[in-house]
């Protein structure tokens, strides 16, 4: 059959894959334990897609750790899998994929590299504070210092209980 035709359930496969962009274009973390300021993290139903810059990076303050990524890019794909290990993957990472969003997509990405003078993806954010890309990733769970802070996180207990 030609590629179009395919079907992938009752889409044609085309749109199966359109429909997983869309579901992957704002991936949301379960809710965590109060923090030490007592804020909780969305839930996947409180979350919406973000329509605007400053709600885009509020998501930064509303998930334990954040990624901005592309869908295409390696260095996002490796820096999420590692975060994910490091977490027990515990559905703590929440992730955006700036392609996928278009427009407002650019528009974070040019004020990430405005506030943080970080112009490449992923750009990554843990408790709230920005660690930087796929290598300083890398290098803090390589070194230990971003699992200890991870670890040292009331936010995350749950993660690492029995």
């Amino acid at each position: 059959r030609p590629r179009s035709t395919r079907t992938h359930g009752s889409r044609p496969a085309g749109m199966a894959v359109i429909a997983r962009c869309i579901r992957l274009s704002v991936n949301h973390a379960r809710v965590g334990a109060p923090g030490a300021a007592g804020r909780r993290f969305a839930s996947a139903a409180a979350a919406a897609k973000p329509t605007s810059v400053a709600e885009a990076l509020d998501l930064v303050n509303q998930h334990p750790v954040f990624v901005f990524a592309k869908s295409y890019c390696p260095h996002c794909h490796k820096a999420i899998k590692e975060l994910g290990d490091v977490t027990n993957n515990a559905g703590v990472v929440g992730t955006m994929q700036l392609d996928n969003a278009g427009k407002l997509g650019q528009e974070v990405q040019a004020e990430i590299k405005a506030q943080f003078n970080h112009s490449t993806v992923p750009a990554v954010f843990v408790l709230g504070k920005f660690v930087g890309g796929a290598s300083d990733v890398t290098a803090g769970i390589g070194s230990g210092s971003l699992t200890k802070t991870l670890k040292a996180a009331p936010e995350l207990a749950h993660v690492w209980r029995a």
